[in-house]
């Protein structure tokens, strides 16, 4: 049993919790800039807290799961990647489910629902050739000549 741990953020969100939400909350608890919090949520496992005990590093997951931030907790001398791989969220807790990235498909191909193909019915549409009036005539709009005089009117 490790005697220190690290908490491993990989930019997974919970549930119920829009991702710019969080960035602004994550990005004020932690006092960083754009920069900053574009690096935590660049899509690889990053630490950011290390060398916990065991009570202070539940109480950041805490924290951070109730800011919509899910962090593994990890023994110190454990990669990032592997933690983040491995699920673990704490002693005597059940792992946090891992959220699917965006675009991500969630659904195993038998799964899917299976869509036929449809063809819609297009019997009732025609064409006309190229240059074609499509107006009807009491659809077109009648505009009478102005006369109009325009000879005071100069160039100069």
């Amino acid at each position: 049993m490790a005697s220190t741990y690290k908490l491993v953020f990989r930019g997974d969100i919970a549930p119920g919790h829009a991702l710019m939400a969080v960035r602004q909350k994550l990005q004020q608890l932690f006092s960083l800039d754009d920069d900053g919090i574009n690096k935590l949520f660049c899509g690889r496992p990053v630490t950011i807290k290390k060398q916990l005990d065991q009570a202070s590093a539940e109480k950041w997951c805490a924290a951070l799961l109730k800011a919509g931030a899910i962090v593994k907790m990890s023994p110190d001398g454990e990669p990032a990647s592997a933690s983040a791989e491995s699920g673990n969220t704490g002693a005597g807790r059940p792992p946090q489910p891992l959220v699917a990235p965006i675009g991500a498909d969630v659904l195993r191909p038998e799964e899917r629902r299976k869509q036929a193909a449809v063809a819609p019915n297009t019997d009732h549409l025609s064409l006309d050739e190229p240059g074609a009036d499509v107006l009807r005539p009491e659809e077109r709009r009648i505009i009478e000549d102005l006369d109009l005089d325009l000879s005071h009117l100069s160039l100069k």
